[in-house]
């Protein structure tokens, strides 16, 4: 019919606007391979329209019309190092609590990334957020800095796991954690919101910034900073003063668990790092925290000008157990319970 084929011919010529757009402004995301990669695979659970360069000639436009995730792969005809670009706008998320919007997790040819992922998996009008749930987990190969807008479009409410385990097991990464990496989201701790996000990351080196979690107030949750910098044995400097400041009320199992476990090169703990904790001890809470950060000084965390062991001066090694282990270098260890050390 008449209006079929004018609607027809609308779509064409709108898919052409969107391409010669993307010809000239450039794609958001880029990622490069390694010298000698074959082949290229990731998946994406958002609904949405998308678009890739695969750095070899060819190009693909899908549209995805739900949120189940599906795998998309791409053989070279020629082994070598390419660009890979992305672009498109995300319309849905999955609801699943360990689905990643997009995953890169376990790729072995990925060198670099650049670019904003958040321009293409934002936040939606309604709030609903994107998960990074290990986006860039277990990339053996990858290396170089973290983008700075990495995760620009992303902001509001966080959810549930929505920063876990993203770059788990990147131990080539390197430089500083940038300031600004989270700094879109506003609100309430949720559990596993950064489970993990950087744990053994160990070529990540520099100052933890003081602002990377400001964003976050009200109280503790489960889970929260498990594990978050365990392993970044590159770190340095002293934790800063506000970096948790925000979080304040009754404490949450395995909330600081393990958080900056082998941190060794850490040097201290600012006052002021940590909220004002209050409630009965909970599960593993502040278990193996600072696990052998033999370079750590000055005070242990005290909170609400109190030291921890002073507000619960009860706990056993199911709530502190090693919390401050062979960390001799603080000018409190003679003070601490032998329980949490």
């Amino acid at each position: 019919s008449e209006y079929a084929t004018t609607a027809a011919a609308d779509t064409v010529a709108a898919q052409q606007a969107v391409d010669g757009l993307i010809k000239f402004i450039g794609f958001p995301f880029k990622l490069t391979t390694i010298d000698t990669a074959d082949s290229f695979q990731f998946t994406i659970s958002a609904k949405g329209t998308f678009y890739i360069n695969w750095g070899d000639g060819k190009e693909e436009f899908f549209e995805r019309t739900d949120t189940s995730e599906q795998l998309y792969t791409h053989t070279y005809d020629v082994p070598g190092k390419y660009i890979i670009e992305l672009d498109g706008k995300a319309t849905a998320y999955s609801n699943g609590s360990t689905t990643p919007a997009i995953s890169f997790n376990n790729n072995q040819n990925i060198a670099y990334i650049s670019g904003s992922l958040g321009q293409i998996f934002s936040t939606l009008a309604n709030g609903t957020q994107p998960k990074f749930y290990y986006t860039f987990g277990n990339n053996p190969n990858l290396t170089g800095e973290i983008p700075p807008a990495l995760f620009s479009g992303v902001a509001g409410k966080p959810i549930k796991n929505m920063f876990y385990g993203t770059f788990y097991g990147d131990k080539n990464l390197n430089g500083q954690i940038p300031a600004g990496l989270f700094s879109g989201i506003k609100g309430d701790p949720m559990e596993g919101v950064f489970y993990r996000t950087f744990e053994n990351c160990s070529g990540l080196n520099g100052n933890i910034p003081g602002g990377l979690f400001d964003g976050l107030f009200g109280p503790p949750a489960r889970d929260m900073f498990h594990a978050t910098f365990a392993g970044c044995s590159g770190l340095t400097g002293n934790i800063p003063a506000g970096l948790f400041a925000g979080i304040s009320g009754d404490v949450a199992p395995q909330m600081f668990y393990r958080t900056f476990y082998n941190c060794s090169k850490l040097t201290g703990i600012e006052d002021g790092a940590f909220g004002e904790f209050t409630g009965t001890v909970q599960n593993q809470m502040f278990a193996e925290t600072f696990y052998r950060n033999y370079a750590l000084t000055g005070d242990s965390v005290k909170s609400g000008g109190k030291y921890l062991y002073e507000i619960w001066p009860d706990a056993t090694k199911n709530y502190v157990g090693k919390m401050y282990s062979d960390d001799t270098g603080l000018s409190d260890w003679a003070n601490i319970p032998s329980v949490w050390k």
